[in-house]
C-alpha cells in the first residue's frame, strides 16, 4: 500500500498540472508535498490574488479528481481535468477571461 502522493498516477497527474497552471501564467511555482496535502499556498511567494484562488482551487481539485478517478476505476485524463479547472475558475470568479 503506497500514500496518496507516493502514487505514480498522483505524481503524473500533480506535475502535469501544475506545469500546465505555471505556462500559462509564465509562474515556477513548485508546491512541496506539505503545500499539496495541507493547501498551505499562502506559502507561495510572488501570486497575485487570482492566482492565489486559482492555486488553492488547483490543488482542492487535483486531489478530489484523482481520488474520484480512484473509486471510479478509471484513469485520469489531464485535458478533463484542466477542463474541470477552468470552469471552477469561472464559477468562483477567477477567470482571466
Amino acid at each position: 500500500m503506497h500514500t496518496f502522493l507516493e502514487c505514480d498516477v498522483s505524481i503524473s497527474v500533480f506535475s502535469s498540472t501544475i506545469k500546465w497552471f505555471n505556462d500559462i501564467h509564465q509562474l515556477n511555482v513548485s508546491p512541496s508535498a506539505e503545500q499539496i496535502l495541507f493547501n498551505l499556498t499562502d506559502e507561495i511567494a510572488s501570486l497575485s490574488p487570482i492566482q492565489k484562488r486559482r492555486v488553492d482551487l488547483l490543488l482542492l481539485l487535483m486531489k478530489q479528481y484523482v481520488y474520484s478517478c480512484k473509486i471510479l476505476s478509471k484513469n485520469p485524463n489531464i485535458v478533463e481535468l484542466q477542463t474541470k479547472l477552468q470552469m471552477q475558475w469561472k464559477i468562483e470568479h477567477c477567470s482571466l477571461t
